[in-house]
């Protein structure tokens, strides 16, 4: 598993704990981020969710760099092509 090493900003102490009963979640299939407005479409459904997992994703700095200073994130390959591991 690949983690993100900004991650430590998400642990900062201010930031409460989820509550268990009211968590967003939001899972996203990126089809591979061939989609020309993934970014925006990430960003709109995103915005508010305590959770996101992202499907087919592929670990590369267009997707690492949409994330801002705030979010933790990891990655886990699903399986390995001759070009990408993806999720």
């Amino acid at each position: 598993m690949y983690q993100q090493n900004r991650s430590i900003a998400a642990l900062d102490s201010n930031i409460s704990e989820l509550n268990a009963s009211s968590i967003n979640f939001l899972c996203w299939n990126i089809k591979k981020g061939l989609k020309p407005n993934w970014r925006e479409d990430l960003s709109d459904l995103a915005n508010g969710k305590d959770l996101v997992i992202i499907q087919e994703a592929i670990l590369h700095p267009d997707l690492t760099e949409a994330f801002d200073e705030s979010v933790h994130w990891s990655f886990t390959k699903g399986y390995k092509t001759k070009n990408a591991q993806r999720e």
